[in-house]
């Protein structure tokens, strides 16, 4: 009776235990939600092409699966060209930017009007470097 009292308190704490709510849990929640998105935009579209939505006897997920599935489309080459010109000017501009930085950063050791004089010099190219940021 008492390793009957002794291992019931034990395997409760054993059972009780489990990790719950870690990154695998999170991972599956996101999952999930993000299905129950899908799933429902796929209802909308139907209900939009077709004015209702499935009726309670209709096998709904054949008759949304052609919302459900989409393939993405394959982009032309003018537009992927376009991208990577973009991507090449993105880098540039951050590759621009860590340059100043570091000029910055050794203008603090230099002579203080040399300092100062540099200091004017950056302001407007980090306002033409801002909108380029902005541009790309």
């Amino acid at each position: 009776m008492r390793k009957i009292l002794l291992i019931i308190p034990l395997f409760l704490i054993f059972a009780g235990c489990s990790e719950k709510g870690g990154f695998a849990d999170q991972a599956k929640i996101v999952k999930a939600q993000s299905t129950m998105i899908k799933l429902r935009n796929a209802l909308e579209e139907y209900r939009i092409d077709k004015g209702a939505y499935p009726g309670p006897n209709s096998d709904w997920l054949k008759l949304i699966s052609p919302y459900f599935t989409k393939e993405n489309p394959v982009e032309p080459e003018q537009i992927t060209s376009i991208k990577l010109l973009l991507l090449e000017s993105e880098n540039i501009v951050t590759q621009i930017s860590g340059v100043l930085g570091e000029l910055r950063r050794k203008a603090l050791f230099a002579d203080s009007s040399l300092a100062s004089d540099i200091f004017q010099i950056l302001v407007p190219i980090d306002s033409i470097l801002n909108k380029m940021r902005l541009e790309v």
